[in-house]
């Protein structure tokens, strides 16, 4: 085999790691969707935010262009299409992490609950559809990461007392730091 081939062969099994993790299961893309949108209206609901709106609506708008532009690749894959992949995994990780983040300055701290679950739910995602290191995996790792962090910090903000807010933020250090771990 020439190096070239190895390269293909990469290429082609890297793009397809983004295929099976976003867009290979069509029940898991629907259900992701019809979340995003109840929750996010339920949110302008509750906050008269319109921000709310347009992220939910963002956020499916861009998930239909991804998951689209996932499926109508045909192998052999090029460069730029990976790239492309790699693009609109960031973006729809980025705008789903912005608003957890954005969650945690909501109010008096009664969103950071839901806040933690979107946290939560950007792991499992990132766990469930990496079994081994891809590129897929890196940035879905990313953004579970600088979540965490914002949410460990945002939560930490919303605490009167220095203590409970130094307990919080070590607490959700530790946590990150265990996800890392375990994810490598």
């Amino acid at each position: 085999m020439r190096v070239t081939d190895y390269l293909r062969a990469d290429i082609d099994h890297e793009f397809e790691q983004f295929l099976i993790g976003d867009a290979n299961n069509v029940i898991e893309v629907w259900l992701r969707r019809l979340l995003i949108l109840s929750v996010g209206g339920l949110l302008w609901l509750a906050t008269q935010q319109t921000m709310m709106l347009v992220w939910c609506i963002g956020f499916v708008l861009i998930d239909l262009a991804y998951v689209r532009y996932l499926r109508n690749q045909t192998a052999p894959i090029s460069k730029r299409q990976l790239i492309g992949a790699m693009f609109g995994s960031t973006l729809i990780g980025a705008w789903f992490a912005a608003m957890v983040l954005y969650v945690t300055t909501v109010g008096d701290g009664q969103y950071l609950l839901l806040a933690a679950s979107g946290c939560v739910g950007i792991g499992l995602h990132c766990l469930s559809r990496n079994y081994h290191f891809s590129y897929s995996g890196y940035i879905q790792l990313a953004t579970a990461v600088i979540t965490g962090l914002g949410l460990s910090v945002g939560a930490t903000l919303k605490m009167e007392f220095i203590f409970a807010g130094l307990v919080t933020l070590v607490g959700g250090l530790g946590v990150i730091v265990f996800f890392v771990v375990c994810f490598s």
